[in-house]
């Protein structure tokens, strides 16, 4: 039999009044640049994940004046290369960054210069400009090192930022950006309910061969694809359970199903994520049929909305790697289907429900059954590998081109 292998890794947040398990070394993030220490922009600060082209830097005592045009921090900054006709601009690796939400530098110039934000599609989202020549000495009533601001609207994410003047000298100092790490719920499906008479009981039966419980199944494939996902440092990762109670649900719940589905929970679920506002909702359940030969993979969207299609036919891709079918259903053969089940019945987050596989196949003329699949360690943990990878690719493909 499976062997239960998870382990605590997790955080408790207490969130009105509710559990909700979080697990990330990735956080919100304010980087600022003063260009100290640098001779030349050729690193293009790609730890940061944000690269110039047009600027060249100066130190304080070198080429630069450091009377009309002095650094706002430290002794360097950056200025418009010359030839480039005035332009500078940074352009952020989102994958790296996260969602860009606010742009901040320090600017002095011989006239004004503007700076603008872009969308990943080119389309302008904020400007601010100077207002004038703010050199010291210039006899501008604007002060040198004027800060300029640009934001993006609540929907939207500042993929580059220009700076332009009409082709004078400026400098450009302490640009500032702030990154929000891409946040994912992995919900392991089902979870102990109590009943009436107050014991825990799982909501599913075992499999016919090797008694393998779905709710346990989830836990343990959701808690090792939130794990490889934490360990990019990169993202921030909750999980709806990361014990084997399922988190929402009340005494009883579920009593007229013989505690085979708890909508309380269901909903609680769904509720906690919006209200955390997370980009990505992945369900992890497998598969139960009454026939013996149904056998396969298969991904639910609710929504066309926020690219959800594409996350449940990345998940589907990633567990025909490893060797399932894709099951059909009516008219759909590429195992992608639509149905709005509660937890990704949602127009705030891409979602979709991933079903690994049948833990009720047990008959297959050709190769191993699902059941048998699912009883080895090794295809557990390629499973959540799988399920993590297919998350990487949506952010980096999907989310980032938004």
């Amino acid at each position: 039999m499976v062997q239960f292998r998870t382990t605590l890794f997790t955080i408790i947040l207490v969130i009105l009044n509710f559990v909700i398990l979080k697990s990330s070394f990735a956080e919100d993030k304010t980087i600022t640049l003063g260009f100290d220490g640098l001779a030349e922009l050729d690193s293009n600060f790609d730890a940061f994940g944000v690269s110039f082209t047009g600027a060249t830097v100066l130190s304080c005592g070198g080429l630069l004046n450091c009377t009309g045009f002095p650094p706002f921090s430290g002794r360097n900054l950056i200025y418009d290369t010359p030839g480039n006709g005035g332009r500078i601009t940074a352009t952020f690796d989102l994958k790296e960054t996260g969602r860009i939400s606010s742009v901040t530098a320090r600017a002095t110039a011989n006239t004004n210069v503007t700076m603008t934000a872009f969308d990943k599609d080119g389309n302008i989202l904020d400007a601010d400009q100077i207002g004038g020549a703010n050199y010291i000495g210039s006899g501008s009533s604007i002060a040198a090192n004027k800060l300029l601001e640009v934001n993006a609207p609540e929907d939207k994410v500042i993929a580059k930022v220009t700076f332009k003047d009409g082709g004078n000298t400026y400098t450009i100092d302490d640009f500032t950006f702030n990154g929000r790490p891409y946040t994912i719920i992995i919900d392991p499906g089902h979870g102990k309910i109590e009943t009436e008479e107050g014991f825990l009981v799982y909501q599913r039966l075992g499999s016919p061969t090797y008694g393998l419980i779905e709710d346990i199944l989830t836990l343990d494939i959701g808690l090792s694809a939130g794990q490889s996902l934490i360990d990019d440092e990169k993202h921030i990762v909750y999980y709806t359970r990361n014990t084997e109670k399922a988190p929402f649900a009340p005494k009883g719940c579920g009593k007229g199903s013989e505690y085979s589905v708890c909508f309380e929970d269901l909903n609680k679920r769904k509720e906690k994520a919006e209200k955390l506002e997370v980009d990505i909702f992945v369900s992890i359940h497998t598969n139960g049929a009454r026939l013996p030969t149904e056998d396969g993979t298969e991904a639910f969207y609710c929504s066309a909305e926020k690219s959800s299609p594409k996350l449940a036919e990345l998940l589907v891709e990633e567990m025909v790697a490893l060797g399932l079918d894709k099951h059909s259903r009516g008219l759909s053969f590429d195992g992608i289907h639509q149905s709005c089940f509660n937890v990704i019945n949602s127009q705030e987050y891409s979602g979709a429900l991933l079903e690994v596989a049948y833990h009720s196949n047990t008959v297959q003329f050709f190769g191993e059954t699902d059941e048998e699949r699912l009883n080895s360690s090794t295809f557990l943990d390629n499973a959540s590998e799988g399920i993590a990878n297919a998350i990487r690719d949506f952010i980096d493909n999907e989310l980032t081109a938004e």
